[in-house]
Protein backbone atom coordinates (compact mmCIF):
# COMPACT_ATOMS: atom_id res chain seq x y z
CA UNK A 1 0.00 0.00 0.00
CA UNK A 2 1.57 3.96 -0.69
CA UNK A 3 1.27 7.05 0.98
CA UNK A 4 -0.13 9.77 0.40
CA UNK A 5 0.45 13.34 1.20
CA UNK A 6 1.86 15.26 4.32
CA UNK A 7 0.66 17.93 5.92
CA UNK A 8 2.57 20.47 7.94
CA UNK A 9 2.72 24.13 9.76
CA UNK A 10 0.24 27.22 9.30
CA UNK A 11 -3.86 26.87 9.55
CA UNK A 12 -2.86 28.33 5.22
CA UNK A 13 -0.62 25.33 4.75
CA UNK A 14 -2.87 23.26 6.29
CA UNK A 15 -5.58 24.06 3.74
CA UNK A 16 -3.44 23.65 0.57
CA UNK A 17 -1.74 20.86 2.53
CA UNK A 18 -5.54 18.97 2.37
CA UNK A 19 -6.47 20.29 -0.87
CA UNK A 20 -2.97 18.54 -2.22
CA UNK A 21 -3.83 15.16 -0.45
CA UNK A 22 -7.18 15.32 -1.97
CA UNK A 23 -6.08 15.84 -5.25
CA UNK A 24 -3.53 12.92 -4.85
CA UNK A 25 -6.54 10.58 -3.27
CA UNK A 26 -9.10 11.25 -6.48
CA UNK A 27 -6.13 10.69 -9.16
CA UNK A 28 -5.80 7.21 -7.25
CA UNK A 29 -9.10 6.65 -7.66
CA UNK A 30 -9.34 7.44 -11.10
CA UNK A 31 -5.92 5.76 -11.98
CA UNK A 32 -7.60 2.80 -10.56
CA UNK A 33 -10.52 2.60 -12.03
CA UNK A 34 -12.75 3.14 -8.77
CA UNK A 35 -15.99 4.81 -9.30
CA UNK A 36 -17.07 7.59 -6.61
CA UNK A 37 -19.88 4.65 -5.65
CA UNK A 38 -17.33 2.15 -5.08
CA UNK A 39 -14.91 3.99 -2.98
CA UNK A 40 -17.97 5.70 -1.02
CA UNK A 41 -19.37 1.79 -0.24
CA UNK A 42 -15.44 0.84 0.74
CA UNK A 43 -15.81 4.22 3.15
CA UNK A 44 -19.17 3.42 4.03
CA UNK A 45 -20.58 6.58 2.89
CA UNK A 46 -22.21 7.84 -0.02
CA UNK A 47 -21.29 9.15 -3.38
CA UNK A 48 -22.61 12.21 -3.09
CA UNK A 49 -20.81 12.49 0.58
CA UNK A 50 -17.60 11.37 -1.94
CA UNK A 51 -18.30 13.95 -4.62
CA UNK A 52 -18.82 16.80 -1.53
CA UNK A 53 -14.50 15.93 -0.26
CA UNK A 54 -13.45 15.58 -3.76
CA UNK A 55 -14.96 19.16 -4.99
CA UNK A 56 -13.23 20.60 -1.40
CA UNK A 57 -16.68 21.79 -0.01
CA UNK A 58 -16.00 19.98 3.53
CA UNK A 59 -13.59 20.70 5.97
CA UNK A 60 -13.03 16.73 5.96
CA UNK A 61 -11.60 14.93 9.57
CA UNK A 62 -8.76 12.76 9.59
CA UNK A 63 -10.55 9.89 10.25
CA UNK A 64 -12.51 10.57 6.48
CA UNK A 65 -9.41 10.84 5.17
CA UNK A 66 -7.44 7.90 6.18
CA UNK A 67 -11.30 5.97 5.18
CA UNK A 68 -10.10 7.91 1.64
CA UNK A 69 -6.70 6.70 1.47
CA UNK A 70 -7.16 2.73 2.44
CA UNK A 71 -10.69 2.79 -0.20
CA UNK A 72 -8.26 3.55 -2.80
CA UNK A 73 -5.35 1.18 -1.93
CA UNK A 74 -2.91 3.78 0.22
CA UNK A 75 -2.78 5.07 3.65
CA UNK A 76 -2.39 8.52 4.86
CA UNK A 77 0.50 9.41 6.67
CA UNK A 78 1.24 12.59 8.68
CA UNK A 79 4.13 14.23 10.48
CA UNK A 80 5.18 17.65 11.81
CA UNK A 81 7.72 20.23 10.61
CA UNK A 82 8.84 23.32 9.64
CA UNK A 83 6.81 24.70 6.76
CA UNK A 84 8.04 22.26 4.50
CA UNK A 85 4.73 21.22 2.29
CA UNK A 86 4.78 18.16 0.23
CA UNK A 87 2.19 15.69 -1.50
CA UNK A 88 3.82 12.63 -2.67
CA UNK A 89 3.47 8.85 -3.27
CA UNK A 90 6.62 6.67 -3.31
CA UNK A 91 7.86 4.90 -5.53
CA UNK A 92 7.06 1.49 -6.08
CA UNK A 93 3.48 2.15 -5.14
CA UNK A 94 0.71 0.44 -6.84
Amino acid sequence: MGVVGVVHGSLEARSVGLRAVLRALVHEREARGLSRTAVAARMGTSEAAVARLEAGRVDPRLSTLERFAEAVGKHLELGLGDGVLRSEGRAGDA
